[in-house]
């Protein structure tokens, strides 16, 4: 039975992992996008000046591009990880984990976000 995340554990879970985890994690709470939405996510979809997400068309309901606001201290995180470089970096250590079925995943040429096959808490 699935049941919804209660705020001690998203604070527990927050707490334990590791900082580029935590972004993920921070911005799928905030968002509700999914794995492949928020590895999908670039640089470029990021607004420090609106403070949000540019959306792409495929991945709302209406099937049309819009912005989803973000706290504006998760955006200036979101801002100051990406000019690290550091998710792009992770998928480059990675990149052997990145083949399902043979396949490897589109990782995007600037990722925002470094979002492994698999999330777990540490």
């Amino acid at each position: 039975m699935r049941r919804a995340v209660t705020v001690e554990e998203i604070t527990t879970l927050l707490a334990r992992c590791a900082e580029h985890r935590r972004l993920v994690y921070e911005v799928a709470f905030a968002s509700g996008l999914r794995k492949g939405e928020l590895r999908a996510l670039t640089e470029d979809h990021l607004e420090v000046e609106h403070k949000g997400l540019k959306l792409e068309a495929a991945w709302t309901k209406g099937r049309k591009a819009t912005f989803q606001p973000l706290a504006s201290w998760l955006v200036e995180r979101l801002a100051l990880f990406a000019k690290t470089g550091a998710a792009a970096a992770l998928y480059q250590k990675f990149q052997k984990h990145y083949r399902r079925k043979g396949k490897a995943l589109d990782i995007p040429a600037k990722p925002l976000l470094y979002v492994p096959s698999h999330l777990p808490a540490t």
